[in-house]
């Protein structure tokens, strides 16, 4: 059974519901492949691990994975629900900060129990694209 995630970002309710196995193995190569060089950096931060992620991004993934994530995501605005994918470039124009949200939000709910085995101790994007807070 496929499950759904909500969560609030901005002014809109995402429902996130998970990939089938097919399309969520085709996402998963694709950032597997993107993550692969910051999950071999182990000790070093997050700014460099957020560097050789953004080194290794290309247009044609991150479109990919976009696209296939918003298909499986309804936007919900207090009540009135729309398919991301059909409001996408409308929504998001000018809100880059909720559509990363959104993204990292849609790649936890499909692959958060793949991710906390793959690194040990798990991996968050949420906290790897997080910058680290100055030393004191």
């Amino acid at each position: 059974m496929l499950k759904t995630e909500s969560k609030k970002i901005g002014e809109c309710v995402y429902h996130v519901t998970q990939l089938d196995a097919e399309t969520g193995t085709n996402v998963l190569l694709r950032i597997t492949k993107l993550l692969s060089p910051a999950l071999a950096a182990s000790n070093v931060s997050n700014e460099e691990k957020l560097k050789l992620l953004l080194d290794n991004l290309k247009q044609s993934t991150l479109k990919f994975v976009q696209s296939v994530l918003a298909r499986s995501t309804i936007a919900d605005f207090d009540g009135r629900k729309t398919k991301l994918s059909d409001i996408y470039n409308v929504h998001f124009a000018g809100k880059y900060d909720e559509l990363g949200q959104w993204l990292i939000f849609a790649l936890m709910v499909n692959y958060r129990d793949f991710l906390a085995k793959l690194v040990p101790g798990g991996l968050n994007l949420e906290t790897l694209l997080k910058p680290e807070s100055p030393a004191k």
